[in-house]
Formats: C-alpha cells, sequence, structure tokens
C-alpha cells in the first residue's frame, strides 16, 4: 500500500512532470475554482484574506509550529487552503495528463434503497436527484451480495464477484482447513482485509493508471490511499461520523494533489461514506439521525462534483453511486450463542481472543464443539468439528443432525427470530430449512454458464415457497440461470436468494449452518438497525450511474452490485482477459448508453 504523502508510481518518471521552483499562472478558470472553492472551505482563509490580503504572508517559527500541530490533530484546517488547487493549475498546461474518461464511485455504506427514494420523494436530496435521477440512469431492483455484511459486499463491489468466490464471507469469518480467523472489526486489523482478499480487483486491472481509493478500507491494488487515519479517528472516537463523510466530499482538493505529483488524473476514484452505516447501528433505518446521514451524502456528492465542474473536468467522467447492502431496523434481539449453549449444551467460541490477533488470527480449537460468527447483526456462521477435528468437513448427516436436533433439543428453525437455516449438503448443493419443511438449492454447469434449481424436499410445498419467496412454480426444480432468477424474484420478498445462497456455500469460510434473521429480528444484542439477512429491506441497495454519453432520466428493471465492476471497466473503454479474470457480474454499459 503506497503512503499517501509518496503518493507518485515509478513509472510516472517518465510522464511530463511540473517544476515545483516555476509554477506557471493558472487560467481564469482556475482562479476562479479556486477562489470559489478556498472561500467555500475554509474560513481560516477567508478571515486571513480580509485581515491582510494575502494568506501567503509570512509566519513566525511557534504559529506555524503550533498551526502544524493541530492540523495533524484535525482540530483546525490548515493555512494554506489554497494550495491543492493552486497545484491544480497545472490540469491546463498539459503536466498533468487527464484521460478522455476516468470514473468517480461513491460508495456510500448502509445506504437503504427504501429510505433514499422517500427522500427523493421528498425532495430532501437534491443533488442525487440532479446529478443521478434527472441527468443518469437509476437502476430501480438492484440487489446487494450474500451475505450482505460490509466487508463481503465491498470486496464484491470492486472485484465483480460475490463473496464465496472473492473468500471475504463477511466482517469476521473462520477458515476451519487452516484455522485463520479473519475478524476485521478493530482499528489494528481492519486493513487486513486487503492481504485476505483472494481476487483481483477493479484496482489491479487498471493498474497502469493512476487509481485513488479515499477512506475505503478494501482498496487492494490502489495506487494511492487517502485514509485520513488521525482526523477520521478523533471523528471515530467521538462519534462524529458525518465529519468522517464531509471530508470525504471535500477530497477532490487532494486528488488535485497527488495528480500534480504523478503527472496524471486517476483513471478511478473510490470515495467511501461510513457514516451512514454507524447512524443506522446507533439509531436504525427509521430514524431522523439516519436519514440526515443520507442528506449529508447528498451534500458530499453535491460538493464533489461541483469541484470537478470548477476544473473543468466533470464532461469527463463516469459517476457511480452504490450501497454495499440495505439496512433493517430491529424489533427484537436473539442470542444465538447462549441458545446453542443452553439448548444444545455445546461449547460454542463466538469470538477470538485478542491474544490470537497477534499470531495471524490462528488459534487451536480442540475443546470447542462450535464456533459461531456473527456478520451485519442479521446472518450468523456455524462452523461445526467432527470427530476427526476441523480441518475436514463434517459430513451431511452430521449437519442435517444439528439443524433438526435430536433427543428431544428444539430444532434451529425454532430459535427465535430466525426466519432460514441453511446448511451445505454437497459440492454445489445448499438444504434450506423453515419452520413449514425444508428445500433443497442446487447448481449445475452447462454449454452457456451456470444453472440453478429449487425443489422443496418435505413438509408442506406452498409454506416452503413462501418462506423463500418464490411462487410455488419456481421450486419444483426447474433450472434456470441466475439472471433469470434475478429477474424472477427482483420484486419479491428474498431477491435472488436461489443463485446466491448456493454461490455463498462455495466457500470453505461460510460455515456448515448459516442462519439469516427474521424480517425484524437482530442477533447483535447492542444495534438497532443491522443487515446481512435474505429480505428485500436487507438485499436491496441504490444503484445510479451517470456519465457524458449516458441516457439521462431512465431506469433499469434490475441489477446487482457485482455488475459495478465490469461496467466500470466497459466504460472506461478497458478490455479485460476472460481467461485471466472472471467476473460474477455483467457489464450494464452497453443499457446505460443510449441505443
Amino acid at each position: 500500500m503506497r503512503d499517501s504523502h509518496n503518493c507518485a508510481p515509478s513509472r510516472a518518471g517518465s510522464e511530463p512532470r511540473a517544476s515545483a521552483r516555476a509554477e506557471p499562472a493558472p487560467s481564469v478558470r482556475l482562479r476562479i475554482a479556486q477562489r470559489h472553492i478556498a472561500r467555500a472551505d475554509c474560513p481560516h482563509t477567508r478571515q486571513a484574506e480580509s485581515a491582510q490580503g494575502d494568506t501567503t504572508k509570512a509566519r513566525g517559527p511557534a504559529t506555524i509550529a503550533l498551526a502544524t500541530i493541530f492540523a495533524l490533530l484535525g482540530l483546525v484546517p490548515w493555512p494554506g487552503c489554497r494550495t491543492p488547487l493552486e497545484r491544480a493549475a497545472w490540469l491546463n498546461d498539459g503536466s498533468v495528463r487527464v484521460p478522455d474518461a476516468f470514473a468517480v464511485l461513491f460508495l456510500v455504506d448502509g445506504m437503504s434503497a427504501d429510505v433514499t427514494e422517500r427522500l427523493l420523494n421528498e425532495g430532501r436530496l437534491p443533488n442525487i436527484e440532479r446529478i443521478f435521477v434527472r441527468g443518469g440512469v437509476v437502476v430501480r431492483n438492484a440487489v446487494a451480495s450474500m451475505p450482505g455484511a460490509t466487508y463481503a459486499n465491498t470486496a464484491s463491489i470492486i472485484t465483480g464477484l460475490f463473496p464465496g468466490h472473492h473468500g471475504i464471507l463477511g466482517n469476521q469469518w473462520f477458515d476451519p482447513s487452516d484455522g485463520t480467523w479473519g475478524d476485521y472489526r478493530h482499528a489494528t486489523t481492519y486493513l487486513d482485509v486487503n492481504d485476505d482478499l483472494d481476487a483481483t480487483t477493479i484496482f489491479d486491472l487498471l493498474g497502469d493508471e493512476l487509481t485513488v481509493n479515499v477512506q475505503g478500507h478494501t482498496h487492494r491494488g490502489a495506487t494511492v490511499n487517502e485514509l485520513h487515519l488521525v482526523r477520521s479517528g478523533w471523528d471515530w472516537v467521538l462519534k462524529r461520523y458525518s465529519q468522517v463523510d464531509q471530508r470525504v466530499g471535500r477530497a477532490a482538493l487532494d486528488i488535485a494533489e497527488h495528480a500534480r505529483w504523478a503527472g496524471r488524473w486517476p483513471a478511478l476514484t473510490m470515495l467511501y461514506f461510513p457514516g451512514v452505516d454507524e447512524h443506522a447501528h446507533r439509531f436504525g433505518a427509521a430514524s431522523p439521525q439516519y436519514q440526515r446521514a443520507i442528506m449529508d451524502v447528498d451534500e458530499a456528492v453535491g460538493r464533489f462534483t461541483s469541484d470537478l465542474r470548477r476544473l473543468g473536468l466533470l464532461d469527463r467522467c463516469y459517476l457511480v453511486l452504490v450501497s454495499d447492502h440495505g439496512m433493517t431496523t430491529a424489533q427484537s434481539h436473539t442470542d444465538v450463542a447462549a441458545w446453542l449453549r443452553r439448548c444444545r449444551g455445546w461449547r460454542v467460541r463466538d469470538h477470538l481472543p485478542a491474544l490470537a490477533r497477534w499470531f495471524d488470527g490462528r488459534m487451536p480449537l480442540p475443546g470447542d464443539d462450535a464456533v459461531y460468527i456473527e456478520s451485519g447483526g442479521r446472518c450468523a456462521h456455524l462452523h461445526l468439528r467432527g470427530l476427526s477435528g476441523w480441518r475436514q468437513r463434517v459430513s451431511t448427516e452430521v449437519i442435517d443432525a444439528a439443524v433438526r436436533g435430536s433427543c428431544g433439543r428444539p430444532p434451529m428453525t425454532k430459535l427465535p427470530g430466525v426466519h432460514l437455516v441453511c446448511a451445505w449438503h454437497a459440492e454445489g448443493q445448499v438444504s434450506v430449512y423453515t419452520p413449514a419443511g425444508t428445500a433443497l438449492l442446487s447448481r449445475r454447469e452447462t454449454d452457456f454458464g451456470a444453472e440453478y434449481s429449487a425443489i422443496v424436499t418435505s413438509g408442506d410445498p406452498p409454506a416452503v415457497s413462501s418462506a423463500l419467496g418464490l411462487p410455488a412454480s419456481l421450486a419444483q426444480g426447474e433450472w434456470l440461470s441466475g439472471r433469470e432468477w434475478l429477474a424472477r424474484t427482483s420484486g419479491g420478498a428474498h431477491p435472488d436468494l436461489v443463485p446466491q445462497i448456493v454461490e455463498m456455500f462455495a466457500s470453505r469460510r461460510t460455515g456448515d449452518v448459516v442462519l439469516f434473521a427474521d424480517q425484524d429480528a437482530m442477533f447483535h444484542p447492542c444495534w438497532r438497525g443491522g443487515h446481512g439477512s435474505t429480505f428485500r429491506d436487507d438485499m436491496r441497495v441504490p444503484l445510479f450511474f451517470s456519465g457524458p454519453d449516458l441516457q439521462k432520466g431512465v431506469q433499469l428493471p434490475l441489477a446487482r452490485s457485482v455488475d459495478v465492476a465490469p461496467t466500470l471497466m466497459d466504460l472506461l473503454g478497458r478490455s479485460v482477459d476472460p481467461d485471466r479474470t472472471r467476473f460474477d457480474g455483467e457489464s450494464l454499459a452497453p443499457l446505460l448508453r443510449p441505443d
């Protein structure tokens, strides 16, 4: 990972580079932009201009030292607020190469599609409405990847792969094959995801270009990473999450600085907004605080795009706004690990001891019967230890007995707050347990790609189909492609359930058993809002596109968030070798452009 203060890629040495001693005078357009943005951003600059008329006036050593210390702590703005835009003047003299087309990805954590639509209808998201609804393309039913957890889905968005194929199964995961426990919920480990991610990212594919990530934790392959660790760290401690999002919206100035040093404008910039998700967990998805956080993102989007316009770059830019998952407000809470200990008598490991994190996240678990991994508040993975230990997966019979219960012990379908219990059945097959009966989901390969089927194997077929959100006709073993399943279920209670659950179990890091929460239930004991279940509120996400040659005021019926990476590559005119890089997603570019 390249440090943000030394961001010039080595290959940029041959690019035209401006001299630091002789800065050319900015054009009229850039002087106006500098003056407007600097005054809007920095009260300190305005005060200095009115007091002395020259922001470059010399200051004493003590003043400079104190200002530097406080600026590093994020307590006051830098005195030289104009510097990044002054250096952006190189955009006009050819020293900074600007691509014919570049992209900006707004990745908003935990942005509910339903709440976003309501705020748009109320006129409270004017920038998103102007840029994307009237000025671009809206996907009506966009579906996240399963499980709907942050780290799993941010990885899916930048790789175009389902979590079962890139290996990040949640904010934490356990791999029985080697005893590794990945846990990204701590300040000292949250960037480990970039080492664990086992797939090619869109940043890797654009490796010959400058790429910038702002605030995003999952960013493997990005040339420059602006993480704002000190300033955002203070905001995190003080729970000022919207401050973090607002800072991300001001990133155009920092990007201009990086472009000056690298001699090129980034082909891709990813802006990650974490504040919306944090407000939802604390206050719920129906709270005014959550709605205000989404409105803050709208302001940040408007701010960033306005800065691009003032720099004369917006007419070359493709804009994408997407969320990693939806959000649901909790009405009840269930302690699944406690239930398993009480009702099954199991020894359940539900956390990684702090000491184990110092030893590569590996730990022996000889005395435990199961490892419990909660993810997103509404999804839980359960790994079972067999007679031969952890490395070898337990048999289907053992898993089935564990789910159904025995000797008077209740089945997991009776666990309060659980809607579906899914379990590994065989390679490419998953058993789904409901209170009304069971179903078998299967995958097969054909000459035209993967196909999936669902068939009720026990119980009341209509009731089981209803629990899965499927018409009864779709639970009789008919084989359909993944896109056909998406099309037939995108408007239902459990969109895209059949192919996504099957692909989730392709990874050994997925539990032998996965529990999905009921409509308003939560597995996390402290959160008011959560995500990760199969319900529509959890899986449906906002997805918008805008660009110079894209349709305006148009809606697409459906898509997946894994479509973002291949779509961006297509929009940027970059071909991908299918023998070296595969996507689970499909490019939407032909649908976004006019016929």
